[in-house]
């Protein structure tokens, strides 16, 4: 009567291919944790978008800290690739008070201000297509929904946000916004 059991051998290549797989995870996991940033800090700056548009459109009016409203006409989200500090990693969500469709920081009222290098780590805006300048205002404005996009391109309907890791700038997401008001990412 032969004995059935697992040999030796057996266990050694069992514990090899666990061993090669594990390594394989682990050894990319600092890749997969910067493409999760990216992914992560790409929807923020949609859902960002979102929300401005939102309250925009709803006629939200915020209140100042004396609760007193502070009669926005339109809400938006700011992006500067050349601030004075050099900082690509921040935008803006402004209230506009002034009703001009773009940010203007002396007037309009700042909503919150977003840095990304808090949340998403190693993720920056790397560049802002079909714009005239590297700013750009997104601006939401009621009663009747107005999307305007500051330094537009005349010969564009949507300005394309690229997000990109702060290392690696060939891997890259996208974020498009048009003068409809679609917001999209890819």
């Amino acid at each position: 009567m032969k004995e059935r059991g697992i040999t030796l051998v057996e266990i050694i290549v069992t514990i090899f291919i666990i061993t090669l797989f594990s390594g394989i995870i682990i050894s990319d996991f600092p890749k997969i944790k910067k493409q999760f940033a990216l992914s992560s800090a790409t929807h923020k700056l949609a859902q960002d978008l979102r929300r401005a548009q939102d309250m925009g459109l709803s006629g939200t009016q915020p209140l100042d800290p004396d609760g007193n409203p502070l009669l926005i006409k339109g809400f938006g989200l700011y992006i500067n690739l050349n601030p004075i500090d050099g900082n690509n990693k921040q935008y803006i969500i402004y209230g506009d008070k002034n009703g001009n469709q773009q940010y203007d920081p002396l007037v309009d009222y700042n909503l919150d201000l977003i840095d990304m290098d808090i949340e998403s780590k190693g993720v920056i805006i790397k560049g802002l297509y079909n714009a005239l300048e590297d700013r750009v205002s997104i601006n939401f404005s009621p009663p009747n929904p107005k999307t305007s996009i500051s330094n537009l391109d005349p010969g564009f309907s949507r300005i394309k946000i690229v997000l990109s890791l702060e290392y690696n700038s060939a891997v890259t997401r996208e974020i498009y916004v048009n003068t409809s008001g679609l917001i999209e990412t890819k």
